[in-house]
């Protein structure tokens, strides 16, 4: 079988690109568990994750249409890791695990290492950004936790599958949330805003500001108008946009916003 490529989402996208310039784009989350951890059935439980979520098992194509291109079974790389220790040297083995520098884009999206202390197992779960947010890292482990109790009592990997399959018809785009928000046909949001020949970003913009102004200070004297402070970065207006220093070199803007009695967000 061929490999399956899978769509990316704007926000897949705005991650990948903010990860080449700054952004780290590795979630961490580590659980603490006083009984042990079979090694056997977590890595099981981690390899019917990935066919359950098979954009966890990929890697990111950059393209003029990006996508999601699934490892083959000859380029799958490890993402169960196992290490043992005393308690006192857990923390530092975890922190160990977390700093180690990981391919984001080309994948596997996740990685797990389970440490096994005298009296403590600690799992820790790497996942990265350019996939999911925090809350999906959640949603993760409790994939993960589901899946390795049942095993543990005796399922099969079939049937886990299937009666996953069954309940949950997953998605990753963001179209829905609109249809679950009750909101049918998204452009009617913006055609007020045509009919006073105003644009998407004139809109979005008073939307933010109004946001804004609920956390604003009142301007002096106390009056209906508040203000917004923003930083400017001066450096914009320089030839080489640098002072070849550094240095501080901003400007604060406090633009007044007057919210009118029938506004609302």
């Amino acid at each position: 079988m061929g490999q399956r490529k899978y769509p990316v989402t704007p926000q897949d996208r705005m991650n990948y690109i903010l990860g080449l310039y700054s952004a780290n784009q590795q979630i961490n989350a580590v659980l603490y568990f006083s009984k042990g951890i079979s090694m056997k059935i977590l890595e099981q439980s981690v390899r019917i994750t990935l066919q359950l979520q098979p954009v966890l098992n990929s890697r990111f194509v950059e393209s003029d249409i990006p996508y999601w291109k699934e490892h083959t079974s000859s380029t799958k790389s490890t993402t169960c890791f196992f290490a043992e220790g005393n308690d006192q040297e857990l923390e530092m083995m975890a922190i160990d695990f977390i700093k180690e520098p990981e391919n984001h884009i080309q994948g596997p999206m996740v990685q797990t290492k389970l440490l096994q202390g005298t009296t403590t197992n600690m799992l820790i779960v790497k996942l990265s950004h350019l996939c999911s947010d925090g809350a999906g890292v959640k949603e993760y482990i409790n994939l993960l936790g589901a899946i390795y109790t049942q095993l543990s009592l005796g399922q099969s990997k079939d049937q886990i599958i299937k009666g996953f399959c069954a309940r949950n018809e997953g998605f990753r785009d963001q179209s829905p949330v609109f249809k679950y928000a009750g909101i049918p046909d998204v452009k009617s949001a913006y055609r007020p805003s045509q009919a006073q020949q105003a644009t998407l970003n004139d809109v979005i913009m008073t939307a933010y500001f109004q946001s804004l102004s609920h956390f604003t200070v009142y301007a002096e004297p106390r009056t209906a108008e508040k203000m917004i402070g923003l930083t400017i970065d001066l450096r914009r207006y320089l030839p080489n946009h640098t002072t070849g220093a550094i240095c501080n070199l901003s400007g604060m803007e406090m633009p007044v916003i007057k919210m009118e009695d029938n506004e609302i967000i």
